[in-house]
C-alpha cells in the first residue's frame, strides 16, 4: 500500500512541473508581446535563422536540465522513507523552483548570444533582449505560480496526511514550508497580476493606432493596480496570518505547560470562534490538571495513572488477581500517646510521621493505600506489576526504621513523645482493583493475604519487635537480591527465622522472621 502510494505521489510530482510548462508555453505564445519592429529585431531573427539548430539545443537542453532536478528530487519519494516524508513537505516550493529554471536557464542562453552577436559583429541588440527577457521572466513567474498552487493544493488535501498521519509537520526539520502571506501572494499573482498584465500587453501590442504617451499611461496604470492588488493581498495575509500566529504560540505554550496561557480574541468570525474555543480548551485542561493533581494526593500518583490512563478498565468497579506484598505499619501505644496532647499538635505529630514514613514506603516503588488512623497500608506490586514487590517492601521497612530514628531526634527538640512502631510484611496472591460503589470507589487489595499482613503487624507487639516478616516474604526475598542495598550503600539486614505463630483466624501457624535493626 506505501510503496503504490510512493510510486503515485512521485509520478505525479514529475508530471505537474512538466504540464504546468507547457500549459505556461501555450497561452504565453498566444500572447503577442510588444516587440518592436526595428534593425535590432531584424539582426535577432537573422541570427536565430542561421543558428537554429544551436538555439533548439540549448532550448531543449534547458528544460532537460529542469527535467533531470526534478527526477532527482523525486527519487526519494519512489523510495519511500524519512527523506520521501521531507520531499513531500518541501514539494510545492522545490518543484514549482526546478520548474522555473528552464525559463531562466533560456534567458541565460539568449544573454549569451546577445554576448556573442556583439563580439562577432559590432552589433548591439540590448532592446530585443529587454523585451525578450520581459517575456521569459513573465512566463516563469506564471510556471511558478501554477505549479506551487497544484501542488499545495494536492499536498494539503492529501498526500501530507498520508506521510504526517499524526501531524506535527511544523516540528519536522529541514522542511521550507510557504506561509500564508506566500499563499495568498502567489493567489494573487495567478487570479490578478498576471491576467491583467497579459491582457494590457496583448491590448498594447494589437491597437496599433495607439501612441506610445497613451500606451505608457495604460502600462502606468496597469502597474498601480497590480501594486495595489500585492498591497491588499498582504493585508489579507496578515488577517489572518497574525491570528494564527498567536495562536500557535499559545499552543506552544501549553505544550510545554503554561496551561494559564490565553490568546487574545479580536474579531467574531471564524478564527475569532478558534481563539474562544481554544481558551476553552486551555481552561479545561487547566482545571483537569488541578483534578488529577488533587486526585493524585487522594491516591498516590501511581493509582492515579494507572486508572485515568486506563488500567483496571479505568474507573470502573471491578480487579485482577495479583501477586502482591502488603505491608502494615502500626505506631505502638497511640492512643495513650494522644490523650496527653493536644489536638493540634496530635495532627502536626502525625503529618510529620506519615510524611517521613511515605517518602520510604514511594521512594521503593509502594503506594500509600490508606491511612487507618495511626496505621499505614502500603501495596507493593500493585497496581504496576512488580517482580521484586517483596525486596522493595522489605528495603521500604529498613528504611522506615532510620527514617524514623531522626523522627524522633526532631521531635525531642519541640517536646514532641518518642514514637515506636510495629511493621509487618506478607507477600501473597489479592484481589487488587476499583472496590465500593459506582458512586464512591477506592483502588484497593483485598483477601485473605492483607488480614494476614495484618494479623503479623499486630504480632510486634505481643513478641516485641518492630519488624516481622512472613515466610512467603522471605523466600522471595531471597530469590530477588542477594541482599547488597544499592541505595544505601550496604548490606541488607538478612532475615532470620524467628518462630512459628498461631495467626488469628488460621489453623496452620506460620514462620515469622526477623530482621536485626542495622546501623541506624
Amino acid at each position: 500500500m506505501k510503496e503504490k502510494q510512493n510510486l503515485r505521489t512521485g509520478i505525479f510530482y514529475l508530471l505537474v512541473p512538466i504540464i504546468a510548462n507547457i500549459v505556461v508555453l501555450a497561452v504565453t505564445l498566444s500572447i503577442e508581446f510588444p516587440l518592436p519592429q526595428n534593425r535590432e529585431y531584424e539582426i535577432w531573427l537573422a541570427f536565430l535563422e542561421t543558428h537554429e539548430i544551436l538555439g533548439n539545443v540549448f532550448t531543449s537542453l534547458s528544460f532537460v536540465i529542469s527535467i533531470l532536478l526534478g527526477v532527482i528530487f523525486t527519487v526519494p519519494i519512489f523510495k519511500g522513507g524519512e527523506r520521501a516524508k521531507i520531499h513531500a513537505a518541501n514539494s510545492s516550493i522545490a518543484l514549482a523552483s526546478i520548474g522555473t529554471l528552464g525559463w531562466v536557464l533560456m534567458l541565460l542562453f539568449q544573454t549569451f548570444l546577445a554576448a556573442y552577436i556583439r563580439i562577432s559583429s559590432g552589433e548591439r541588440i540590448y532592446g530585443t533582449l529587454k523585451n525578450s527577457a520581459m517575456f521569459t521572466m513573465f512566463a516563469a513567474t506564471l510556471a511558478f505560480v501554477v505549479t506551487f498552487l497544484i501542488l499545495e493544493t494536492a499536498n494539503r488535501a492529501k498526500i501530507l496526511k498520508f506521510y504526517f498521519p499524526s501531524g506535527n509537520i511544523s516540528k519536522t526539520k529541514n522542511l521550507i514550508r510557504p506561509s500564508l502571506r506566500l499563499i495568498f501572494l502567489m493567489y494573487y499573482i495567478g487570479v490578478g497580476a498576471f491576467p491583467v498584465s497579459a491582457l494590457l500587453f496583448a491590448l498594447v501590442t494589437k491597437e496599433k493606432n495607439l501612441g506610445a504617451e497613451i500606451s505608457r499611461n495604460m502600462i502606468a496604470t496597469m502597474s498601480v493596480f497590480i501594486l495595489a492588488g500585492i498591497f491588499i493581498t498582504l493585508l489579507l495575509a496578515n488577517i489572518l496570518r497574525n491570528p494564527l500566529k498567536e495562536l500557535a504560540r499559545a499552543a506552544q505554550k501549553i505544550s510545554e505547560g503554561d496551561l494559564k496561557n490565553r490568546v487574545q480574541v479580536s474579531s467574531g468570525d471564524e478564527i475569532g470562534i478558534l481563539g474562544d474555543s481554544f481558551n476553552e480548551m486551555s481552561r479545561s485542561l487547566l482545571e483537569k490538571e488541578f483534578m488529577k493533581d488533587v486526585f493524585g494526593k487522594i491516591v498516590t500518583p501511581d493509582v492515579r495513572d494507572h486508572l485515568l490512563g486506563g488500567g483496571m478498565g479505568g474507573i470502573s468497579l471491578g480487579g485482577e488477581n495479583m501477586r502482591v506484598t502488603i505491608l502494615f505499619c502500626d505506631i505502638r501505644g497511640f492512643t495513650s500517646l494522644s490523650e496527653k496532647m493536644e489536638c493540634e499538635k496530635v495532627v502536626l505529630l502525625l503529618n510529620e510521621y506519615f510524611s517521613k514514613m511515605s517518602e520510604c514506603i514511594i521512594s521503593h516503588n509502594g503506594i500509600i493505600n490508606k491511612y487507618i488512623g495511626d496505621a499505614i497500608m502500603a501495596i507493593f506490586g500493585a497496581p504496576v506489576k512488580s517482580t521484586t514487590h517483596a525486596r522493595d517492601a522489605y528495603l521500604a521497612a529498613l528504611e522506615m526504621r532510620r527514617a524514623l530514628v531522626q523522627v524522633n531526634r526532631d521531635f525531642e527538640k519541640i517536646g514532641f513523645p518518642q514514637i515506636r512502631f510495629g511493621i509487618g510484611i506478607h507477600t501473597g496472591t489479592v484481589l487488587a482493583g476499583n472496590i465500593g460503589s459506582p458512586s464512591r470507589m477506592e483502588y484497593t487489595v483485598i483477601g485473605d493475604n492483607v488480614n494476614i499482613a495484618s494479623r503479623i503487624e499486630g504480632l510486634c507487639k505481643e513478641y516485641k519487635r518492630d519488624l516481622l516478616i512472613s515466610e512467603s516474604s522471605v523466600n522471595e526475598i531471597k530469590s530477588e537480591a542477594n541482599f547488597a542495598d544499592e541505595d544505601a550503600g550496604e548490606k541488607i539486614p538478612v532475615p532470620h527465622f524467628l518462630c512459628e505463630a498461631d495467626i488469628r483466624g488460621k489453623e496452620e501457624k506460620i514462620k515469622l522472621y526477623e530482621a536485626v535493626s542495622g546501623k541506624e
